[in-house]
């Protein structure tokens, strides 16, 4: 069980990873409704992490 769960943390984290370096690419490129969509989707992203991985924010 606690293999199933590092696996769920492991992808999040890969997926949240992927979020940020495309907000950050957005941002360079001066698109900026994107820049704060992404913002958005990451902050869903961290609280289903933590909960999910039980983490502190």
């Amino acid at each position: 069980m606690a293999d199933k769960k590092m696996l769920k943390c492991s992808k999040l984290s890969e997926i949240t990873d992927a979020v940020t370096d495309e907000a950050i690419k957005f941002y360079d490129e001066g698109k900026l409704d994107r820049f704060w969509a992404a913002l958005d989707v990451l902050d869903l992203l961290l609280d289903v992490e933590a909960r999910v991985c039980e983490r502190e924010l």
